[in-house]
């Protein structure tokens, strides 16, 4: 596999076999080690600073002289910018809360847990894409003869974990202490005495 410069790096193949997405993370967690590095927290405005890490002395780069004298195990900046940055020209620079306000992450991309974050985002979607899909749940209005807040959103329980796994034949059979039971009959005995204690009251 051809390596890539850590600056270029992109998201893990998804038919990457696992020696490649081990060399994958190392890189990726390589390139975290160089990032700006934040020297502060966030005062009462949001604000907060970062520095080069050139001038953090991670880095060897000509636009800072004095990482020059650094051992040669750190990497090299071979071809800085002709317009050096801010970040390049001063010592620190201030970062604003409305930078990246929207489209900030927890995790550096594309590390192993940003893959990992990104995974779980990406399976609550698709629930909600099952619970929506009016092949199998149908959940529009009027699908459920309940009123209020309570009865509605346990329909909605029910019916959401009664549905099945791919592979299984019926939504409404479910294996229960290795008993087969119906789901429906189970769940709608359960509200009928719920309905039927507050009509009593």
């Amino acid at each position: 596999m051809h390596a890539r410069p850590l600056l270029e790096l992109g998201p893990l193949a998804r038919d990457a076999t696992p020696e490649e997405a081990a060399a994958h993370d190392t890189r990726t967690a390589e390139l975290a080690r160089y990032k700006l590095g934040r020297i502060s927290r966030d005062n009462a405005d949001g604000y907060h600073r970062v520095q080069c890490p050139a001038a953090m002395g991670k880095i060897r780069c000509p636009l800072r002289p004095a990482s020059m004298t650094l051992g040669r195990d750190r990497p090299e900046i071979l071809a800085p910018p002709e317009n050096p940055q801010a970040c390049c020209s001063r010592t620190t620079i201030t970062v604003p809360p409305d930078v990246l306000a929207k489209t900030a992450q927890k995790h550096d991309y594309p590390s192993k847990a940003h893959r990992r974050s990104y995974a779980r985002r990406t399976g609550a979607e698709r629930g909600f894409a099952t619970a929506k899909d009016p092949a199998s749940n149908h959940i529009t209005r009027g699908w459920c003869c309940l009123m209020g807040v309570l009865g509605r959103s346990g329909c909605l329980c029910w019916r959401r974990s009664s549905w099945p796994s791919p592979g299984h034949a019926n939504p409404a059979r479910r294996w229960r202490g290795g008993v087969l039971v119906d789901g429906v009959a189970a769940w709608w005995s359960v509200w009928r005495r719920v309905l039927g204690d507050r009509g009593a009251g």
